[in-house]
């Protein structure tokens, strides 16, 4: 399993060892653009993992699917029970709908759907505000569509909650009736079933932490998105995980500190303590320009990890994602896969200090 880079061991995990919110899995049922927390030992490239979890955001009916841009093909927004949802260029969509038939590779699959119609399940970070609090709104690192909507399906929502009363709690505008009086200002997970016209059903809530969940001393690699903007104290937060800058930190790369603002892909390393992670190395995982492009498998290299593609050599390194969108096909995939007339949709970006075409995302097409 990669995450952040690094290749993690699984061979020695053991039943249990791996799950999804909270039910055991198999290892195949883990999918790429899924945040996961793994614990284990690990280094710069290579680890071994002795758990590895993975907990959904939000899962249920999406509204407001916006239209397709081709001047940022990549990017769109939709809304799952009033927060907004941002889909970025390093988002992964997967699923199908339509009974089965249409298979989702990219946001034009889905784009101006009709509300309702959709059951989505995402994976990502809320965004936080100046006044550090939720706002609700969610940058998404995976997009699942689980289906067709149905109503009365089961939902999942997490959230901060505006308000809340004896009767009903709000998050981001959605009220929910259910007994929520100790849950104003905090962070929760709302579970049950939901129908359009006949609204929530069968409700548990649950109040959640919010970042990282790590014991005290850990040392930790994280990588993701920028959810506050860095402040006057050197302090900011990556997928909602306070981060604190000091004397000691070492910024890789030509980082600077004013490229720390929302929406800014990061990794930082460093150590856990008091709630708090505090940075020993941060760099940027944005690869500047980038380019896309379609095409057939020419050549390949299972030593080098490259593939041929329109004449372009493409390298494969710990970071690529890589996805196999062909139907009857298990979409987990690895360099190994590569094959001869393949059709591949494509993003990589030069690297000036190997002089190599860096592979970000390659998926195999029918």
């Amino acid at each position: 399993v990669y995450v952040n880079g690094v290749r993690f061991d699984t061979k020695d995990l053991l039943s249990g060892d791996i799950t999804i919110d909270g039910i055991t899995v198999n290892e195949s049922q883990l999918t790429v653009g899924m945040v996961l927390a793994v614990k284990g030992d690990f280094g710069a490239t290579d680890g071994k993992a002795t758990s590895i979890a993975y907990e959904s955001t939000s899962y249920g009916p999406a509204t407001n699917i916006s239209e397709f841009d081709r001047n940022n093909p990549d990017t769109g927004t939709f809304k799952l029970f009033g927060q907004t949802v941002h889909v970025t260029p390093t988002t992964v969509l997967g699923g199908q709908y339509n009974n089965g038939v249409t298979k989702v590779s990219s946001w034009q699959d889905i784009s101006g759907i009709a509300d309702n119609s959709l059951y989505i399940e995402v994976s990502g970070y809320h965004v936080d505000s100046a006044a550090d609090i939720l706002t609700n709104e969610i940058y998404a690192t995976r997009i699942e569509i689980k289906g067709d909507w149905t109503a009365g399906n089961a939902i999942k929502l997490k959230g901060y909650v505006d308000s809340a009363t004896m009767d009903s709690l709000v998050i981001a505008g959605e009220p929910i009736s259910v007994d929520a009086s100790t849950y104003a200002n905090k962070y929760v997970e709302v579970k049950g079933n939901y129908d359009p016209i006949g609204g929530f059903s069968s409700l548990n809530v649950q109040e959640k932490p919010y970042g990282l969940v790590a014991e005290e001393g850990d040392d930790i690699e994280l990588e993701g998105i920028v959810t506050s903007d860095l402040d006057a104290n050197n302090q900011f937060t990556l997928n909602g995980q306070l981060v604190v800058i000091d004397d000691k930190t070492e910024l890789e790369n030509n980082l600077q500190l004013t490229h720390i603002v929302q929406g800014a892909h990061l990794e930082v390393e460093g150590y856990f303590s008091s709630g708090t992670l505090y940075a020993e190395e941060i760099e940027p995982e944005d690869t500047g320009e980038e380019f896309s492009g379609q095409g057939t498998i020419t050549n390949m290299s299972s030593s080098l990890k490259s593939i041929t593609v329109n004449g372009i050599v493409l390298y494969v390194d710990n970071n690529t994602i890589l996805k196999d969108d062909r139907n009857d096909y298990p979409e987990q995939m690895n360099y190994t896969r590569f094959e001869f007339d393949q059709f591949t949709d494509y993003k990589y970006y030069y690297d000036s200090i190997s002089g190599k075409n860096i592979a970000t995302k390659i998926i195999i097409k029918d």
